[in-house]
């Protein structure tokens, strides 16, 4: 009985499929606003309660997927954005999903971000998962700021957020990030021209290092 119990376990844990998600997560100013202003939803509008999960100021590119070849996902993502410059992109105000009741912060679409989430789509699509809608050439880049709220709730913030001040951020894709299972795994850092685990990707000092070579970037455009 124990040692069933014991296999039971086991098959079951071989079962679970890892869930992945590449995604360019925001960094300074924009980061500090974007997460005040979600805090600032939750408490105006009582709506952390109906949280899964705290929302991280981000821009997904593919996925959620899966796949049952991490090792190939690891080797695509390291070496794909490597044929890439660095980027710059601009937010475009608040806006919304109807059909899922989802208040983002609209992104504008650039050529060579497009270009990048393609080729990661076309390559990962022989041995992962993906959803339809990662498919969509048009693709609808966001930054969640509220969702899996009741509808009532979902009107009020809709209603709302479209009075404020529109957000108007400049921003460089500094790191591309590969999670697994809502952690992350890799990051690709553009300016340092390298990949990074989990622990250099959160190491302070490797940071500084990304930040110092953006400050002169911007001080050179300047």
């Amino acid at each position: 009985m124990f040692l069933t119990k014991i296999f039971n376990t086991l098959f079951k844990s071989r079962q679970v499929r890892n869930n992945y998600l590449i995604e360019f997560r925001f960094q300074g100013r924009s980061k500090r606003e974007i997460k005040n202003f979600i805090s600032n939803i939750d408490y105006k509008f009582n709506i952390k309660k109906y949280k899964k999960h705290r929302i991280v100021p981000h821009i997904s590119l593919v996925g959620p997927f899966t796949t049952n070849n991490e090792k190939k996902l690891i080797s695509d993502f390291s070496n794909i954005p490597k044929k890439y410059s660095i980027m710059r992109f601009k937010t475009d105000g608040y806006n919304t999903f109807e059909h899922s009741e989802v208040i983002h912060i609209k992104i504008k679409s650039n050529k060579n971000l497009d270009k990048l989430r393609w080729e990661l789509v076309t390559k990962l699509k022989d041995y992962c998962k993906l959803k339809p809608f990662d498919y969509n050439e048009n693709f609808n880049y966001h930054s969640t700021i509220a969702m899996n709220i009741p509808t009532h709730k979902f009107n009020k913030i809709k209603k709302y957020v479209f009075k404020l001040n529109q957000p108007k951020y400049e921003n460089h894709l500094t790191r591309l990030t590969l999670l697994r299972n809502s952690k992350i795994l890799f990051e690709y850092d553009f300016f340092l021209k390298r990949i990074l685990n989990r622990k250099q990707a959160r190491n302070k000092l490797i940071l500084a290092q990304t930040k110092n070579k953006l400050k002169k970037i911007i001080k050179n455009r300047n």
